[in-house]
C-alpha cells in the first residue's frame, strides 16, 4: 500500500513540476505614449509610429473622436501600406479602444477619417514573456516515469494474475503442468 502512495505522490509531483516548467512569467517592460505630446492630426490623414521589440503589448486609444482609427501592423503589412495604401481589416476605434497583440507587430498607423483636426493619445504597455522555470521539466521527467511505470507494471501484474486464475479454473494450467512433467520424465 505504501508503494502505491509513493508512486501516486511521485506522479503528482511530476505533473506539478511539468506544469510549473511551462508556466510563463509575464514581465512588464514599460509603457509609452504616442505621440509623446498630443498633436492634432489633420482631416483624412495618417501618422505612423514604430514600436520597439517586445513579447506582448496592450494598446489603448485615449481621446480622439469616433473618426480616429488605429491599425496595428507587422513589417509586411506596413510595407504594403507604404507602397499601396492598403490597411488590414482589424482596427481600433470607438467601439474597441484597447487591443492586445504579440511581438510581430511593429507599427501603429493612426487615421483621421473626420473633416476636422483631432487630438489623440495612444498608450502602449509592453511585456516580455519568459519561461524562467523551464529546467523544472528535467526534474519532472523521472517522477513522471517512475510513477507511471509503477502503475503500468502493477496493472500488468493484476491482469496476468486474473488471467492465470481464470486458466486455473478451467484446468488449462494443470494440463500444461502435467504435459511438462511427462516431458521431463522421458
Amino acid at each position: 500500500m505504501l508503494s502505491y502512495v509513493a508512486a501516486a505522490v511521485a506522479l503528482a509531483l511530476g505533473v506539478v513540476l511539468g506544469i510549473a516548467s511551462v508556466t510563463p512569467d509575464i514581465v512588464p517592460l514599460g509603457t509609452e505614449s504616442f505621440p509623446a505630446t498630443p498633436e492634432p492630426l489633420g482631416p483624412t490623414s495618417f501618422v505612423s509610429f514604430p514600436l520597439r521589440s517586445f513579447g506582448l503589448a496592450e494598446v489603448r486609444l485615449q481621446g480622439g473622436s469616433c473618426r480616429v482609427f488605429v491599425y496595428v501592423l507587422d513589417e509586411e503589412q506596413f510595407s504594403q501600406f507604404t507602397t499601396s495604401g492598403v490597411l488590414p481589416s482589424s482596427v481600433m476605434d470607438c467601439d474597441r479602444r484597447a487591443v492586445g497583440f504579440d511581438g510581430r507587430i511593429r507599427w501603429l498607423v493612426v487615421q483621421n477619417r473626420g473633416s476636422t483636426d483631432v487630438t489623440f493619445t495612444i498608450d502602449a504597455s509592453f511585456y516580455s514573456v519568459r519561461t524562467s522555470r523551464a529546467l523544472l521539466a528535467f526534474a519532472a521527467l523521472p517522477f513522471l516515469l517512475l510513477g507511471s511505470m509503477f502503475f503500468i507494471i502493477q496493472g500488468f501484474r493484476r491482469e496476468v494474475g486474473k488471467l492465470s486464475r481464470s486458466l486455473e479454473r478451467h484446468g488449462v494450467l494443470q494440463k500444461r503442468q502435467l504435459e511438462k512433467e511427462e516431458k521431463e520424465k522421458r
